[in-house]
């Protein structure tokens, strides 16, 4: 499994931001500026992605590599200025809830900042999008707002950076 992880600007032609050959869970990541695909999955092997965005990349931000992905899901991804584009001809059956973005989602990816920005049809889009994004509870009263992406926002107000430890 892969949560919440970040990988940019590998380079060559060969360099994949994520490349799984075995069957995995992905959460959260981000590739962006890699030398060939954002994410690829080449081996059709049952993989899950869900919340993860794929940004000026090589070629295209998703990709089987020429496989059919026919056992593998891709849930509430976003893509924006790949090369070849969000998703390779493979995809297109197991793809759902796919977001394109307008613009950069981030505040300064070629200075390493890989924040969501607040711009409209851009970060702002993936904020608090994240699925799931109510808990199983008996009731189903507990919400929950997580982005897209590696990075998460910060709490609007309140809170603070540590934790007290009474005993």
């Amino acid at each position: 499994m892969y949560a919440r992880c970040l990988s940019y600007n590998n380079t060559g032609a060969y360099s994949d931001g994520f490349l799984v050959n075995v069957s995995a869970c992905i959460m959260n990541c981000t590739a962006y500026g890699n030398g060939r695909y954002g994410f690829q999955f080449p081996n059709d092997s049952g993989d899950f992605v869900v919340n993860c965005i794929a940004e000026f990349n090589g070629t295209f931000g998703f990709s089987s590599g020429g496989g059919s992905w026919s056992s593998s899901m891709l849930l509430n991804n976003a893509d924006y200025n790949n090369a070849s584009g969000g998703y390779d001809i493979g995809l297109l059956i197991r793809k759902v809830g796919a977001i394109t973005g307008t613009g950069s989602f981030f505040v300064n990816a070629a200075g390493s900042d890989f924040r969501l920005n607040n711009n409209a049809g851009c970060g702002a889009l993936l904020r608090g999008l994240s699925v799931p994004s109510i808990f199983t509870d008996a009731a189903l009263l507990t919400s929950s707002y997580p982005d897209i992406g590696a990075a998460q926002s910060q709490a609007v107000a309140g809170g603070s950076n540590f934790f007290l430890i009474d005993g």
